[in-house]
């Protein structure tokens, strides 16, 4: 695709798989997932990244994990279209930067409770002192770099995959 075309076909909400090719990763994520089938899942998460590359990165380590990932740049933005329920489908998590430009990730926490107040939060940042900041939001915080196999366990602890019930696991 040239970039003339991907431009017509791209937003300056989402960000899209760039990653077409096989590489080393994928064959070590594949291993991390033996029995791959068992772990697919059929959840939505919404992953709202400024830094594209980083959102491009991480949708494509959940997509091939077999979720439907929709990656917003804009986290005003993305409220309000998660508050207006404008989404293709129902979201089940939502993995969040810190620090982005127009909202940070704690705005976007606070105004997300204000309708859902348990869906799950994985909040993701390069500056440890961040945590504090989302004290009783009910998020999971992870320091950068997130590498692919603590993502993905993350993601399969806060929506409860491998539980005998469907419901996710409380996170602080």
């Amino acid at each position: 695709m040239n970039s003339a075309t991907r431009s017509k076909n791209m937003t300056a909400d989402y960000a899209h798989d760039p990653i077409r090719s096989k590489t080393v990763s994928d064959e070590h994520l594949m291993n991390f997932f033996s029995g791959a089938a068992e772990h697919r899942m059929t959840a939505t998460i919404l992953l709202i990244d400024d830094n594209a590359v980083q959102a491009a990165t991480r949708q494509t380590i959940l997509k091939r994990a077999g979720y439907f990932v929709i990656a917003a740049l804009n986290p005003v933005r993305a409220l309000e279209q998660f508050q207006g329920g404008e989404f293709p489908a129902e979201i089940g998590l939502v993995i969040t930067d810190h620090l982005m430009p127009g909202m940070s990730g704690v705005e976007f926490v606070k105004g997300l409770r204000k309708t859902h107040p348990t869906l799950p939060v994985m909040v993701i940042s390069g500056l440890e002192e961040a945590e504090e900041q989302y004290a009783g939001l009910n998020v999971t915080f992870r320091m950068k770099p997130v590498l692919p196999e603590l993502l993905l366990a993350s993601v399969h602890r806060l929506l409860g995959v491998g539980k005998t019930n469907a419901t996710a696991s409380s996170v602080r």
